[in-house]
């Protein structure tokens, strides 16, 4: 039942956030590592004269969602009351500490305990007192009835509790007490013999929008974390959000600033965003955030999670290089090969280590070929090495990446290989088949480019490509490779050959408009060369 709780957020709480403590060596009695993570939540009788009902039950909320099962399973609650006649004269007295993992938690953030018994020992009539303890014997949470203290730790109380923690005795027609704002709100009471207590829910009345965030993950060096909450619906009242950071293995002062503060949803605004400054020399690690609900407007909503975490990770490193090329060539041409190295982003795939230093060396898979440098760089630092086979030095000056070509008068399918001696463009880190895709050599082929010999660049929509402005005449050309001398030849010497093209849109997948080649043909003559 440890299922992953899905972070809505849920808060309204006049929180003492200055006073929180999260400290991770406590003795017993002394307040927890995980107080202001949980609390008690509502106590609930079902019986008017107070007597104990099998529907009796106590909530408690578990406010961070990462806290798994197995941990606060092993959290004890007890409850005292006092005894005497405004007590039905029971005389129960203390209940045994009961393990949370005796709760039922199939609606988690809520834990409930109804096993028939717990009823006898509190009642609305006179006071009780109730704590929430970590494994440790360390304070959670706690909170006392009608002044009554018989369980309350000197070493965790009063102003060291983040949330509220006294309350009158609501008297015999009270059906139960309960925090308002859910989980982290003041202690409130209902008298209404019919009102059901609220099990295994929130206890602000009304529909309420969801609160929701996500953690977030900053590169190492990055200045700022920026922290979003948003809301599925608006609201006409403005809702106020505490919020505070705490450490983790990350610590305030050293690797990021702590914050502290408070910022309001306008009225139907439905995002937040909450700044924290970090130290571009902090560590790799984490810290949290800490949120609730500020009662001093009128605003709620329904939060299941309250603390979320910002996590420094180490920035992205080379991972692997990459080869890419327009996959045919014909064998009287040499092909333009674009040599790159990427690092291991995820999102988005493929990006280029703009500052990647290394010797690569290129190799064919037949071994054959003559490699030429074309741009990017610095042609001092490229190497012919052998027939197939060459190098070239990056600085960390060529942005990743230089373009070579490649001359290969053999018709064959080759693959080429780049490696630096420790990573490669086969198998190294996060590399996939687009990074060594196959280059096909043939002897005779079309070309498509511009007039002036370059590769087609980029076309401005809307006008034909031979008028301004950046005006470029495309032409195709077809050509056979002389196996003599290699040199290219026209393909066709007899007469004109019509040529059927076909336009495919990729980016979007759908052309958006009319896409043609000359005025209204559908085909383009190829002049005897």
């Amino acid at each position: 039942m440890d299922s992953a709780i899905k972070k809505y957020l849920l808060v309204p709480i006049s929180l003492v956030l200055s006073a929180m403590v999260f400290s991770t060596a406590n003795a017993v009695g002394d307040c927890s590592s995980y107080l202001g993570l949980a609390s008690l939540n509502e106590f609930f009788k079902n019986s008017p004269n107070q007597s104990n009902d099998v529907d009796d039950f106590v909530e408690i909320k578990i406010l961070d969602s990462s806290i798994p099962l197995a941990t606060y399973s092993q959290w004890t609650i007890q409850i005292c009351e006092k005894d005497g006649p405004g007590n039905n004269n029971d005389e129960d007295g203390c209940s045994n500490k009961i393990k949370l993992g005796d709760f039922d938690d199939t609606v988690r953030p809520w834990l409930v305990l109804k096993n028939g018994t717990i009823g006898s020992h509190f009642n609305f009539k006179s006071g009780f007192d109730a704590i929430l303890l970590d494994v440790k014997g360390d304070v959670i949470d706690y909170l006392s009835v009608d002044g009554h203290i018989e369980l309350e730790e000197t070493g965790c109380t009063g102003a060291s509790l983040p949330y509220d923690d006294r309350i009158s005795a609501p008297g015999s027609s009270a059906k139960f007490i309960s925090r308002t704002p859910d989980g982290t709100g003041d202690w409130d009471f209902e008298t209404s013999a019919t009102l059901p207590g609220t099990e295994n829910g929130g206890n602000d009345t009304g529909s309420l929008p969801n609160l929701t965030f996500s953690d977030v993950i900053i590169t190492q060096g990055t200045t700022t974390a920026d922290i979003t909450f948003e809301l599925d619906s608006g609201l006409s009242d403005i809702l106020t959000i505490n919020f505070t950071t705490f450490d983790d293995t990350l610590f305030a002062g050293s690797d990021y600033t702590s914050v502290n503060t408070t910022s309001a949803f306008t009225s139907l605004g439905t995002s937040l965003t909450f700044t924290v400054p970090v130290s571009s020399t902090s560590n790799l690690g984490d810290f949290k955030f800490l949120i609730s609900i500020n009662t001093s407007t009128a605003g709620l909503a329904q939060i299941l999670n309250y603390v979320g975490t910002v996590s420094v990770v180490g920035g992205a490193t080379t991972d692997h290089l990459s080869i890419s090329h327009d996959g045919t060539a014909i064998n009287c041409l040499a092909e333009e090969i674009t040599l790159s190295a990427h690092t291991n982003a995820v999102t988005p795939a493929h990006v280029i280590d703009a500052g990647y230093t290394g010797t690569v060396t290129v190799t064919t898979s037949s071994g054959n070929g003559d490699w030429s440098y074309v741009s990017g760089g610095d042609l001092s630092q490229f190497t012919s090495i052998s027939s197939g086979e060459a190098s070239y030095q990056f600085d960390g000056t060529e942005s990743g990446e230089v373009v070579l070509s490649l001359f290969n008068p053999v018709d064959e399918t080759i693959a080429i290989l780049a490696s630096d001696g420790t990573i490669d463009n086969v198998s190294s880190g996060s590399v996939d088949a687009s990074d060594n895709p196959p280059l096909d050599f043939d002897l005779a082929g079309f070309v498509f480019r511009e007039a002036d010999g370059d590769p087609i660049g980029a076309q401005i929509s809307g006008k034909d490509s031979p008028t301004g402005p950046d005006n470029n005449r495309l032409q195709i050309q077809a050509w056979n490779t002389n196996q003599n001398t290699f040199a290219c030849e026209p393909v066709f010497n007899t007469s004109n050959i019509a040529v059927e093209f076909v336009l495919d849109c990729t980016n979007p997948a759908a052309c958006q408009r009319p896409v043609s080649l000359g005025s209204t043909a559908a085909s383009v003559t190829i002049d005897d060369v």
